[in-house]
């Protein structure tokens, strides 16, 4: 007999399906009834063995007899969990696939890594602890392998570090220090931890108050140490170079130095491979000769916030060569710093790098920037796209980011009228190296200079526009796309270019108001230009928490669909969802 499906299943399997369901509660219920009637006979008998043993008192009083039998109960019930979890899915599971598993969960192969952030050594060692609430089973496994023990921190109480020392066993540690405002660093270290220093492998502290500490634990035979994070005493002291007092020669491949500087003349320098020297107050002949010495180097990290020392620059190498380096981040307050830096460094190899130069003279600079920039001589690939980013930095300042998938250049200027000019003469400059890389560009700034360094773009080759209006009208970015108003004239006036916009494929509009007929206008308008140059204007128009004025969202969609433009209103928050 055929019988029709309903919703992909026939009826015939359905029933099938039924009666088996069926079958399997009914052999459920009858295997408990039979398993209960089994255990109440069973802890009947151990009560019965229990008063008939020797060791049983003749005479018990009625709570007695009760807590007796309670503790009867809880050890059969701890004998059935056991077993119970002897047959779960997770008892099968071999012992590697286990550690890895929970490996991934605790991130064990990044707690030596300079790059993981503090906070999240916190997170691991709570994890471990609700793991180990999960069963009895998970409990055991975490207790019973000493690679899940390496992470201490120093403010935790001193009978919780000798736990964890004794479960790690012989595990390389990782000792940290996170600085918070509710545990204060402790006046003293251990003596479990003072002896187990051959073993720190990894120490990182960005606490200042637990400096000294970290230079104890350093001076005690810390024959491992691989990855140092050190942040510099308060009250501005003066920082006594920390691993001068070494008593064995030092391992160090990762350094992180903050508020001081290791020394040029250390050995051990050569082979380091990961070097961030945060809050550098100068740029002077000490930092190229420690750089210098870093002939392994493969990423470096410099946080400066002040200038340079001229006269001591003078005695300084005129070149300072990474043969190694793939990475490299600098981040600066003066752009004379940075370029500085930046003239003396030769890096063959640079994969990725990314400067930040506060506020800048991009004229004075522009050489200096775009070789930064450039992909070098040994460029296989130039980047498909690129990103432009505007923000509002200050209230006289607008910021810049260009960046690209291995090259990042950040700056701020002041807000002048002329500054669009040197804004789009820079970016022209990076496009034109980089081969005309496809733009997308990110407006977070309401200012005259944001508006002006948009419109100037419109002859470079920008595919999509995302404009955050923080509540504020789109008139403003409707005249840097073309459309008529009383800012066009100012727009026009500033920039240079006649062409607007025609790589455009898409723009949207972010938490703003607008009057949807001048868009709609604007768009049919710039797509009846371009047909005769065989080109469309965009492909896409989003509006996400707009507020429309004029014309409904229904009627221009309609229209814009006509010319082959699709227009989305997008909610981030349905305001029927709303409770008030």
């Amino acid at each position: 007999m055929h019988v029709e499906p309903i919703g992909g299943v026939c009826l015939q399997d359905r029933r099938a399906g039924g009666f088996s369901d069926r079958k399997t509660s009914s052999n459920k219920i009858r295997i408990a009834s039979i398993a209960q009637s089994h255990i109440d006979a069973f802890i009947k008998s151990l009560f019965d063995i229990y008063r008939s043993s020797e060791d049983t008192p003749a005479i018990q009083t009625s709570s007695e007899v009760a807590s007796t039998e309670l503790a009867i109960c809880d050890a059969v019930e701890i004998a059935l969990r056991r077993k119970r979890n002897e047959r779960t899915p997770f008892s099968r599971l071999d012992t590697d696939v286990v550690h890895s598993i929970f490996g991934m969960a605790l991130d064990l192969d990044r707690i030596h890594d300079l790059n993981f952030p503090l906070v999240c050594l916190d997170d691991h060692r709570r994890r471990i602890n609700r793991m180990r609430q999960v069963s009895t089973m998970w409990n055991g496994f975490l207790l019973s392998s000493p690679r899940y023990w390496q992470v201490i921190d120093i403010k935790s109480p001193p009978p919780t570090i000798a736990a964890a020392l004794k479960r790690s066993k012989s595990s390389p540690l990782c000792v940290y220090c996170r600085r918070d405002f509710i545990r204060p660093a402790p006046d003293q270290i251990g003596l479990e931890l003072v002896w187990s220093a051959p073993r720190v492998q990894t120490l990182r502290s960005d606490e200042p108050s637990a400096y000294n500490l970290c230079r104890l634990l350093l001076r005690t035979r810390a024959f491992s140490l691989k990855t140092l994070q050190l942040i510099g005493p308060p009250h501005q002291q003066l920082a006594i170079e920390p691993l001068r007092e070494l008593s064995m020669p030092s391992r160090i491949r990762h350094l992180a130095a903050v508020g001081w500087q290791p020394p040029s003349g250390a050995a051990w320098l050569m082979d380091l491979q990961e070097l961030v020297l945060d809050n550098i107050s100068q740029i002077d002949a000490e930092i190229f000769l420690v750089l210098r010495a870093c002939g392994s180097l493969e990423r470096l990290e410099i946080h400066c916030s002040g200038g340079s020392d001229w006269e001591a620059l003078s005695r300084g190498p005129s070149t300072v060569t990474l043969p190694c380096l793939r990475a490299m981040d600098l981040i600066f307050q003066s752009d004379e710093s940075a370029t500085n830096l930046l003239r003396r460094l030769v890096t063959p190899q640079l994969l990725r790098g990314s400067l930040d130069v506060g506020v800048s003279t991009l004229e004075t600079h522009r050489a200096d920037y775009c070789r930064f920039m450039s992909q070098g001589k040994g460029c296989l690939r130039y980047p498909s796209s690129a990103n432009i980013r505007i923000e509002d930095a200050s209230s006289d300042c607008t910021r810049v980011v260009y960046e690209t998938e291995n090259r990042r250049f950040a700056f701020m200027v002041f807000r002048r009228e002329n500054d669009g000019h040197a804004l789009h003469d820079l970016v022209q400059e990076f496009q034109a190296l980089l081969k005309e890389p496809a733009l997308t560009v990110t407006n977070d700034d309401s200012s005259d200079t944001a508006w002006l360094f948009l419109r100037s773009l419109a002859d470079q080759n920008v595919r999509n526009i995302d404009v955050h209006l923080n509540e504020g009208e789109a008139d403003r970015l409707l005249a840097a796309l073309g459309a008529p108003s009383d800012l066009t004239d100012v727009l026009v006036t500033n920039t240079t270019t006649d062409q607007s916009f025609e790589s455009l494929k898409s723009i949207a509009i972010h938490d703003g108001y607008l009057e949807l007929d001048r868009l709609t206008e604007l768009v049919e308008t710039r797509q009846r230009q371009l047909q005769s140059k065989s080109k469309r204007f965009v492909e896409e128009v989003k509006l996400v928490d707009c507020y429309v004025r004029g014309m409904g969202s229904k009627a221009a969609s309609d229209r814009l669909k006509a010319i082959g433009v699709t227009l989305q209103d997008v909610r981030s928050v349905d305001p029927e969802d709303l409770w008030w």
